[in-house]
């Protein structure tokens, strides 16, 4: 076979899939994160919270673009025993979610079908504001921005999704995954400058639901 046999085959194989494209809802959450370590446990990462994001898909891979507002409650625990100390931190976050994932697509009915997915999405944080109340006067101790890079992670992420046909052109596409995260730069320094420090595993569910539009080449 010719090379440009290999090439006019290329381009057919890509012509003969559905592209699509389009715009839904997300919902991303996690419920780890953190460290252990040197009488100290800090629970750094759990959120929830959600947004949009813009996808490309085709018939076996997909990627997407998304954007997260998340809150959560930092629980950083000192001592142990009677000794102890809890303190909670309120923390707003925002975040630019980049996926890639591959898929296996079942046709049950004309309009319908179902499909495994799996793949990666890296975790950019853009903003982090730490809110620290005293439980005792109800009133904010400290208000500060945090350095966001620092808390950006990769994720693998495994679930499975749908399509369902409205007409030739226009879907709705959704999917639900479950992910387990990779330490961020905070965790490994910890892990680095403490050799009893043990980082929690970050885990959490992401869902979204959207509407897409298919073309092709033709």
């Amino acid at each position: 076979m010719t090379v440009v046999g290999l090439v006019l085959g290329a381009v057919s194989a890509v012509s003969a899939q559905e592209w699509s494209i389009g715009v839904g809802g997300l919902f991303g959450s996690n419920f780890g994160g953190g460290y252990k370590g040197g009488g100290r446990n800090l629970l750094s990462a759990p959120h929830l919270g959600g947004a949009g994001e813009v996808f490309f898909s085709s018939e076996y891979a997909e990627a997407a673009v998304g954007f997260i507002t998340a809150s959560g409650v930092w629980v950083d625990s000192v001592g142990g025993g009677a000794a102890s100390s809890k303190v909670n931190t309120d923390v707003s976050t925002m975040t630019v979610n980049v996926g890639v994932w591959v898929k296996y697509p079942y046709h049950l009915a004309e309009a319908f079908k179902l499909f495994p997915i799996a793949g990666l999405d890296y975790e950019i944080y853009v903003y982090g504001l730490y809110s620290r109340t005293n439980g005792v006067t109800n009133k904010v101790e400290e208000e500060r921005m945090v350095s966001p890079n620092n808390l950006s992670r990769l994720w693998f992420k495994g679930g499975a999704g749908a399509d369902v046909g409205l007409s030739e052109r226009i879907y709705i596409h959704s999917a639900v995954l479950y992910g387990v995260g990779w330490k961020n730069s905070v965790e490994r320094n910890v892990v680095k400058a403490d050799k009893y420090a043990v980082v929690n595993v970050s885990h959490g569910l992401t869902a979204k639901v959207g509407v897409g539009y298919m073309f092709d080449f033709d």
